[in-house]
């Protein structure tokens, strides 16, 4: 469900240059149509999650979240984290489901210039970029 939605994620590349290139330009059509590309994306991919729930039952979900959540403190599946062969000589440890370890809420966030009060959420969000990609 994740990677159908990620598939969405260069519209929202494209809604955003046209938003700061309308912004850049003075232009309030081009900028608003950046938005309205934004807002059509967005409920594309909330149409694709919620098709989730026509092909999985909503009450039978906890049976299978405890895979994909993140690794890091989740020692009754991965003790130690998991040795990823090839890229560590130790085991590793990460924290965060699928969309966690995406940029498609972040970047939304920064390009309409959001920002949040700490708390546990985004102190969570800060922990992730310890590892994750400067560019996230």
């Amino acid at each position: 469900m994740h990677i159908a939605i990620v598939t969405q994620t260069n519209r929202l590349v494209r809604a955003t240059d046209l938003m700061f290139k309308g912004a850049r330009m003075g232009d309030r059509a081009v900028a608003n149509k950046g938005m309205q590309d934004h807002l059509k994306c967005m409920d594309d991919m909330f149409n694709i999650m919620s098709e989730m729930w026509t092909e999985s039952n909503p009450k039978n979900y906890l049976d299978f979240r405890s895979y994909i959540m993140g690794i890091q403190g989740n020692d009754d599946i991965f003790p130690g984290g998991v040795l990823y062969k090839g890229v560590s000589d130790k085991k590793l440890q990460f924290r965060g489901e699928s969309g966690a370890q995406d940029s498609i809420i972040p970047s939304l966030d920064s390009a309409f210039g959001l920002e949040y009060p700490r708390n546990a959420l985004t102190e969570y969000l800060f922990q992730l970029r310890k590892y994750r990609p400067l560019n996230h």
